[in-house]
């Protein structure tokens, strides 16, 4: 891909290079296709851990009933080994719940740390970065590794309140329209071969029109500079 081209999402999807070990981010509101887009792209892993932070989440659900092949668990023990995709998801009836819920999050980042070759989907890492004081946990996952193998899709509505590690550190970058100062000054923190005033530029210029189901966003590749303006397909 060369800067700045424009692509239909199917055609996109089959020519985006994402190898184990590199880290992708998503960054746009609620309703723009970020989970979509993620779940779209997952399938080329092959042992996946999406992360059930929500009481209830509709399209979790539907991934475990479906025939995705995702098995749902509350416990990283439960595994059964046969399958290699789950959605990791303690349960979360009343607020007391987010004791076990940190515990469930905090043991998965540090086995699946150990044990190498995973992928995980946060899809809300500001609540994991700051409501269970996951920061660090995160962090290693981000600093450490691509040398060892692992890969981290983070998600998140604003740029702003997650940490700098998810720009820095991811090398496939998926933003939406961004207009807010604080969460353009955030691409400032954009590394590699990259011009931080030339995607801030496009991300303010991104199409969205929710009633017609235009929801542009700015592809960045961070190892090769490339960019690209997709959508994902209305569900």
């Amino acid at each position: 891909m060369t800067a700045v081209e424009r692509l239909d999402w199917l055609e996109f999807v089959r020519r985006l290079d994402w190898q184990q070990g590199e880290h992708l981010a998503a960054v746009g509101p609620t309703g723009g296709g970020k989970t979509t887009l993620v779940l779209a792209l997952l399938r080329a892993r092959r042992h996946v851990i999406a992360l059930g932070c929500k009481p209830e989440d509709a399209t979790l659900r539907t991934l475990t009933k479906g025939g995705s092949g995702y098995k749902l668990i509350r416990d990283l023990s439960e595994r059964d080994r046969q399958h290699e995709r789950y959605v990791l998801w303690p349960k979360y009836d009343k607020r007391s719940d987010i004791v076990n819920q940190q515990r469930v999050f905090r043991e998965a980042f540090d086995e699946l740390f150990t044990e190498r070759n995973w992928c995980v989907f946060a899809d809300e890492v500001t609540y994991l970065a700051k409501r269970l004081g996951l920061e660090h946990s995160l962090k290693d996952w981000w600093q450490q590794g691509r040398s060892i193998g692992l890969t981290l899709v983070g998600a998140t509505q604003r740029p702003y309140h997650v940490p700098l590690e998810m720009w820095s550190q991811s090398t496939h970058l998926f933003i939406w329209r961004l207009t807010d100062r604080r969460d353009l000054d955030r691409i400032g923190n954009i590394s590699g071969a990259v011009d931080t005033g030339e995607i801030r530029r496009l991300v303010t210029e991104l199409r969205i029109d929710p009633p017609n189901g235009i929801h542009e966003c700015l592809y960045v590749n961070t190892r090769t500079g490339a960019l690209a303006i997709t959508q994902a397909p209305k569900v």
